[in-house]
């Protein structure tokens, strides 16, 4: 599809970000699930006061996105048009003056005679660090009724998007479908102090013990250029681990996502999620186990700074400005007949922030808030 930029006036309920940004600096933006179910936006201040609504003029919005320097706030958005539509897309908020801008042109594709879909879920994005590009690593859903109705699969799908002239997007990278299990897909973020993206991508790994390999995910680093990694261009810098045990009757594999670059470059943010489930079968796993864990891209050193407790996810991180704090959201992991599924359940949503080095844990947001972006 093609990139579109297309401003629009600006929105006088928009003024009400400008308010709050033009006299704050650290603002964090988040969503807030609404008893009718909607999600709304809102921020807030870094010690969780100073809490405002931006009525954004849509019927959904989702995983808002600072850019480098704090100019434009990027989010997911949906608005139903008189024809049904599944699509959504990503719209700039200018800090400036409050003008909205279609930074996407993702469209539902239909084909009436395969009875055939796709639709394109842009959740994961992040501005490149002069504001001209855009990385996004969206899900797209695929399916059709001539097989009875399955088939429907989620492909991740890595692109990076002009935000200056209309033009088609590079493609990067197709990720492996979606299982349930890996965590492909599931972020991006563009180095500030180099032309490279951090992206997490299905992987695999030997196990401990001998024998494998298991399914896991990884973080790579991966340079904006078209097909990236099938040219071998992407370096792994995190590594996974996976082990089974016939004694116990377990297999477990380890999977990385939500990586976030640090203000300077160096550190890199992101989660681990331990998963577990009988050798002779997926169903049923155990509720995953996860952790934040920094990466430091100058020495390698890889560091544990804080894990949670059994059954809880993590869906973002992002760093403070100053790079001394992450503000991230904590859910209970939603359930299933087959088990603990990849996500958490939104109404559980939590918003916290921590210390880089794992200490001073704080609430700011209770049930029902998530999806934390701090401006810089």
């Amino acid at each position: 599809m093609k990139t579109i930029p297309r401003s629009t006036a600006c929105l006088s309920t928009a003024i009400l970000l400008l308010t709050g940004l033009s006299s704050a600096l650290g603002q964090i933006a988040y969503t807030r699930l609404q008893s009718s179910g909607a999600l709304t936006l809102h921020q807030m201040s870094a010690n969780g006061n100073g809490d405002t609504t931006i009525n954004f003029p849509f019927a959904q919005v989702g995983f808002p996105t600072w850019s480098r320097d704090g100019s434009q706030l990027a989010v997911t958005a949906f608005k139903p048009a008189s024809v049904p539509t599944h699509t959504w897309n990503v719209y700039g908020i200018a800090r400036r003056n409050g003008a909205v801008q279609k930074l996407t042109d993702f469209q539902d594709i239909l084909d009436p005679h395969n009875l055939a879909f796709s639709y394109t879920f842009p959740w994961y994005k992040s501005f490149s660090p002069n504001g001209k590009f855009m990385a996004i690593f969206s899900l797209t859903q695929t399916g059709g009724s001539g097989d009875g109705g399955g088939g429907v699969v989620d492909v991740p799908v890595l692109e990076i998007h002009s935000l200056r002239n209309t033009a088609n997007p590079i493609l990067v990278h197709v990720d492996k479908t979606r299982n349930g299990r890996h965590h492909g897909g599931e972020g991006v973020d563009w180095s500030p102090t180099q032309n490279t993206l951090a992206a997490p991508l299905e992987s695999s790994a030997p196990f401990l013990s001998g024998g494998g390999p298991g399914e896991t995910t990884a973080i790579f680093l991966i340079p904006p250029v078209l097909s990236a990694v099938q040219l071998g261009k992407a370096t792994q810098v995190t590594f996974p681990r996976a082990d089974s045990n016939i004694q116990t009757g377990l297999l477990w594999t380890e999977h990385d996502y939500q990586p976030k670059f640090s203000p300077n470059g160096v550190g890199l943010v992101y989660v681990r999620s331990f998963q577990a489930h009988a050798l002779t079968t997926s169903l049923n796993p155990d509720p995953d186990i996860q952790s934040l864990r920094i990466l430091n891209l100058n020495t390698g050193a890889d560091t544990e700074i804080r894990n949670f407790r059994q059954g809880t996810y993590i869906t973002t991180v992002d760093w403070s400005p100053d790079g001394k704090r992450l503000v991230f959201d904590l859910a209970l992991q939603t359930d299933s007949v087959v088990g603990p599924l990849q996500q958490g359940r939104a109404e559980t949503n939590q918003i916290y922030i921590i210390n880089s080095d794992g200490t001073g844990l704080k609430q700011l947001r209770g049930n029902g808030n998530g999806t934390p972006s701090w401006r810089r």
